[in-house]
């Protein structure tokens, strides 16, 4: 298997020739490297780790979790063209509420495909076709009043996912998203607290909103995992960026990485009290 476990955090494994390690990374990494090298008395994260879904569209998560025997929440941010993982946990968890999130016209029409097929049960699959977690980078273009912002989207490529040049590509072809934060979009959904579960693919974006997520402090504090698709491989610095990131969601809020591809792009992290 191409997964490697980590508690409460591993080494990345990089291919010099396919990562440029930037001056960042290194660092990080080094301290990443004497973290490990301590080591750690016992170990807060055990339990089953499982992959939900299909080999492209899955992910791991911890099926153990306690916060999964009673009623659960799943935001689903960035959906595609696969939501098998959607669909396992919705069958292997009666309980589960899953609130998929994805204004791309070739996930709608997908998504609408599966509803419709009965493999996304309309009472507890609730989605958004509009509206998506807003960057830094796009949010100079909102007013105090959130409202539809119209951005391209042309239909070679980035009519199936929702790229950060998409605000500023010239096309024909456009659609309407609602640019919210995780705040607003828990407001939306009519919750009091973030969900259990957040599961996140969104096309580079990741690092910008997770960056506004460690700065609010307390947004995530009832989310038990995290679930993220790191773009490091389309930067420069996306690996120390990443690494980065990493650490100060271990030490800020105490998530370890649990489970990883080898080379961190797919990355689970469960919330471990400190």
């Amino acid at each position: 298997s191409h997964l490697r476990f980590s508690l409460p955090i591993r080494v990345p494994l990089i291919h010099v020739h396919t990562v440029a390690m930037s001056v960042v990374g290194l660092v990080v990494l080094a301290a990443l490297l004497v973290e490990a090298l301590a080591g750690s008395k016992g170990s807060p994260c055990k339990g089953a780790i499982e992959r939900l879904g299909s080999s492209e569209g899955g992910w791991e998560i911890r099926t153990a979790d306690d916060r999964l025997d009673g009623p659960f929440v799943v935001y689903s941010i960035g959906l595609a063209d696969d939501t098998s993982f959607d669909e396992e946990i919705l069958e292997r968890f009666e309980k589960a509420e899953v609130y998929g999130f994805d204004p791309t016209p070739t996930s709608k029409a997908y998504v609408q495909r599966r509803i419709k097929r009965g493999a996304l049960p309309r009472d507890r699959f609730l989605l958004s076709f509009r509206s998506a977690l807003v960057p830094r980078v796009a949010q100079w273009i909102l007013s105090q009043r959130r409202k539809l912002v119209k951005i391209s989207c042309p239909k070679k490529g980035v009519f199936r996912v929702l790229r950060e040049d998409s605000l500023f590509l010239t096309s024909k072809q456009t659609i309407e998203v609602d640019f919210l934060d995780l705040k607003a979009m828990i407001h939306k959904c009519g919750h009091d607290r973030s969900p259990d579960v957040l599961k996140m693919d969104i096309e580079r974006w990741e690092f910008d909103v997770f960056e506004k997520l460690i700065e609010d402090g307390d947004v995530l504090k009832s989310t038990s995992q995290l679930l993220v698709e790191w773009h490091h491989r389309f930067f420069e610095e996306g690996v120390g960026r990443t690494l980065k990131l990493l650490k100060k969601l271990d030490d800020e809020f105490g998530f370890k990485v649990i489970a990883h591809t080898r080379d961190y792009q797919e990355t689970t992290l469960l919330r471990v009290d400190k």
